[in-house]
């Protein structure tokens, strides 16, 4: 193991009740060096490594990737997020097979745990690294138990067998249907074409002799060729054939650690049902606005049509009859009204849709996690853990779904000053564990990040946060720009903004005389 990450000054009476206290997980059978790792760090074991120790408790994570020793090449890394309470004992075992950890029973693990507290396995036991515990506990403050068995409920790994080849005899049939197809069309189209057109064809009984002789010849000719052809595709064949002999019928299982992750809300599926409803109110609108004029233009002509179709003078009318018009069309002209004011409330509400996203995040917190204000960090520091450490393309998914919502909310900032100084300091630990050159790598230096800091900024900015919470956004800016060289300007700050004069009274009083 790396002595630089496991190395720490411990006193004996500290030691002994880390021991006591901590927690420790056993990995059986990992092969020579693998690579392995807990929380922020990660090593490759010896041969006599049989897991860890002094482990405070907690949410942990476990990564790993088995490795070729001879190549010197990884696979890629799976990850489990382990909760290990005070003094408990996980055991797991590494299945060849799988390349995996996977549990092992009940009845084995008891025996396991006496072991460990008889200590017969203390020697082969590698230190929890107390130096990396604070960076671990700064980036996952709100990752509870109750998130985590949200996120990853299925606490055992999944075998996902793949698809079964073929056999060899049902692919080498399908292989002769296939090309005994090939040579049937082959030779239709070619009688087709030695046959030429109906209109081709020769009239006189003498001329019919020659054109016999014709085919015959060129019968004989195809019957030649195709005897060749089959002796070219019987070796084909057999070729084909003893390549799909080596093949494997089955290819080795799959290892899959299922993960539930909150379905954001989409912003188009929103726009797409506002426009929706804004064509119908539209259609309505303009429905009543066609019945709104005629009944205009029938109150000035002075006639009225009723229901039967029958068109009447207003004079033979009754005296209210015109009264009763002009309530009518009152009535339709508040509709109308109505209507307008939903109609702009809907388009206001796409606007804001794009630019704020306060209401989606009220939507997702009240959805999955009603009753946890914090719950959505949590999700964050999963999400981001499980990319960071586990190389999950998943949780690299979610982390920046979760981070473009988070720093998209104008409105949700003044209204839930607590969960955004909370998302302020874990963007600053998250930027700390990320790289130093992670903006000017040619692959991320234009990435998502950039876009949704400048953002998050400009919302704090001109937000109502004071107290601990501006001193956050202090912090965070010094941390970008020493760290990583970012300096962002904004509309105000810039030359090309414009530029608020104060006038004088006199100067007001001649605005307004001219």
């Amino acid at each position: 193991m790396d002595k630089k990450v496991m190395s720490m000054q411990m006193s004996p009476q500290d030691a002994a009740e880390a021991l006591r206290r901590g927690g420790a997980v056993l990995c059986l059978g990992v092969p020579d060096g693998t690579i392995f790792g807990i929380d922020c760090a990660s090593y490759g074991v010896g041969p006599k490594f049989m897991g860890l120790k002094m482990i405070p408790p907690g949410i942990h994570i476990l990564h790993f990737a088995p490795t070729n020793v001879k190549k010197k090449a990884s696979a890629p890394k799976t990850s489990l997020f382990v909760t290990i309470k005070e003094a408990e004992v996980l055991v797991y075992r590494w299945d060849k097979s799988l390349e995996g950890l996977v549990e092992v029973t009940e009845e084995e693990r008891r025996q396991y745990t006496t072991g460990y507290r008889r200590l017969d396995f203390d020697a082969k036991l590698a230190p929890y690294p107390l130096r990396l515990q604070r960076v671990w506990e700064s980036l996952t403050p709100h990752l509870s138990p109750k998130v985590r068995a949200k996120l990853e409920p299925i606490q055992k790994f999944r075998v996902v067998p793949r698809q079964p080849l073929p056999a060899p005899k049902e692919l080498s049939e399908k292989l002769n249907q296939t090309e005994e197809q090939k040579r049937e069309k082959s030779f239709i189209s070619t009688s087709m074409a030695s046959k030429g057109p109906p209109d081709a064809r020769m009239e006189s009984k003498g001329d019919e002799k020659v054109v016999m002789q014709l085919e015959h010849k060129k019968a004989k000719k195809m019957e030649t060729e195709e005897g060749e052809n089959t002796v070219m595709e019987k070796e084909k064949k057999e070729k084909k054939t003893m390549n799909v002999e080596n093949t494997p019928a089955v290819p080795p299982p799959l290892v899959v650690r299922r993960r539930f992750y909150s379905r954001l809300p989409d912003s188009l599926e929103a726009i797409k049902a506002a426009k929706k409803r804004c064509k119908a109110l539209q259609t309505e609108m303009d429905s009543l606005r066609n019945t709104l004029n005629a009944l205009e233009v029938q109150k000035i002509l002075g006639t009225c049509k009723k229901s039967s179709g029958k068109v009447l003078d207003i004079s033979a009318k009754k005296a209210g009859s015109s009264d009763e018009l002009g309530k009518e069309i009152k009535a339709k002209k508040e509709r109308l009204t109505k209507m307008d004011a939903k109609m702009r409330s809907i388009l206001a509400s796409v606007t804001t849709c794009h630019m704020d996203k306060s209401e989606g995040l009220y939507a997702l917190m009240n959805k999955e996690y009603p009753g946890q204000s914090h719950g959505v960090l949590g999700e964050l520091e999963f999400a981001f853990c499980s990319f960071v450490f586990g190389e999950s393309f998943e949780g690299l998914e979610q982390w920046k779904k979760l981070t473009r919502l988070l720093c998209s909310c104008d409105k949700a900032v003044d209204e839930k000053p607590d969960l955004f100084a909370a998302f302020t300091q874990v963007l600053h630990s998250q930027l700390h564990a990320i790289p130093r050159d992670f903006f000017q790598d040619c692959i991320s230096k234009e990435n998502f990040l950039h876009d949704c800091l400048k953002d998050y900024l400009e919302i704090l900015k001109n937000s109502q946060i004071s107290g601990q919470h501006r001193r956050d956004h202090d912090k965070l800016q010094s941390l970008l720009k020493t760290k990583f060289g970012l300096v962002f300007v904004f509309e105000e700050d810039s030359e090309d903004g414009p530029v608020i004069v104060e006038l004088t009274e006199k100067q007001l009083a001649e605005l307004k005389l001219s």
